[in-house]
């Protein structure tokens, strides 16, 4: 019989009290910040997260996580009687974390051979960030209490892992421009003028896809791309800081829809990093795209 685990890192952005409700095992990233080595969700809130990003003289940055932690994991999770693992990793195109994961799992079966008939992992790259991987884990979290399978669950995963599409923005570029996301020159001439990116992920890639002048412009834009792609779809809302942009936006999008969303969910440090603390987004399946 499959007694299955679900694991992530924390850069999904699914809070604590979700982790534990659906059993996803989150692992969390290590962030350094003034030349201290801290742990994502442990040694912070994200609240406290938002006031070090605006008070601090260096960007914090992330690592991904490392093989021997993953090997850590994996033992563990084989001693707690586990014979399946379900991997869902941040964006491989931004993270190292995904190719230390499959460094783990070849280290533990070449390591510990006797596992190789007892234990099945499987890792499966989430190609963006935060709720863009995140909210795809949260459903096949809700499909393993059900009763899924561990083929059910990596078959959906991929599938909407590939049709999940997350567009989201940031109300100053001057955190894009400080984490080498944005040239400088970009962002002095967006900030000026007052301009909006809307960034999404297809695929992995990192994509600029509009710039909108003003915050009520962008969030205007964002609740029309969701009336125009999602087709009354579940989706769910991102926010840093303040929740103020994301009720503004899923209340545009009810006035527009009549849909309201499945989760508000607030993005923790990993995301706030190159975002800012002050950013809205939405995430929401589009049959058809990868």
């Amino acid at each position: 019989m499959e007694k299955i685990l679900l694991m992530s890192d924390s850069a999904c952005d699914i809070p604590r009290d979700l982790e534990e409700e659906l059993g996803i095992r989150i692992i969390n990233l290590p962030i350094t910040y003034e030349g201290k080595t801290l742990e994502d969700r442990v040694d912070f809130t994200s609240e406290e997260f938002y006031q070090m990003l605006n008070t601090c003289q260096e960007l914090p940055t992330t690592a991904g996580v490392t093989p021997i932690r993953f090997l850590e994991e994996f033992w563990k999770a084989s001693q707690e009687g586990y014979t399946h693992i379900l991997y869902v990793s941040i964006n491989g195109k931004g993270s190292n974390t995904l190719s230390n994961c499959h460094l783990a799992i070849e280290g533990l079966f070449q390591s510990r051979p006797e596992l190789a008939d007892k234990l099945t992992i499987e890792a499966i790259d989430g190609k963006a960030y935060s709720l863009g991987y995140g909210y795809p884990l949260i459903n096949a979290a809700k499909m393993l209490k059900e009763g899924a399978t561990f083929q059910q669950l990596k078959d959906y995963l991929v599938k909407a892992i590939d049709e999940n599409q997350i567009f989201t923005t940031f109300f100053t570029l001057k955190f894009a421009k400080r984490s080498g996301r944005l040239g400088s020159t970009a962002a002095f001439v967006g900030d000026l003028l007052g301009l909006r990116p809307i960034v999404s992920f297809p695929d992995g890639e990192n994509v600029v896809l509009e710039k909108v002048r003003g915050d009520k412009g962008v969030i205007h834009r964002i609740a029309e791309i969701y009336r125009d792609k999602g087709e009354g779809r579940d989706f769910v809302m991102l926010y840093g800081e303040d929740k103020k942009p994301a009720d503004e936006l899923c209340a545009l999008i009810e006035e527009m829809t009549g849909k309201k969303p499945a989760y508000i969910l607030r993005t923790g440090a990993c995301i706030a990093i190159n975002s800012g603390p002050n950013m809205v987004g939405i995430a929401f399946p589009i049959p058809g795209t990868k």
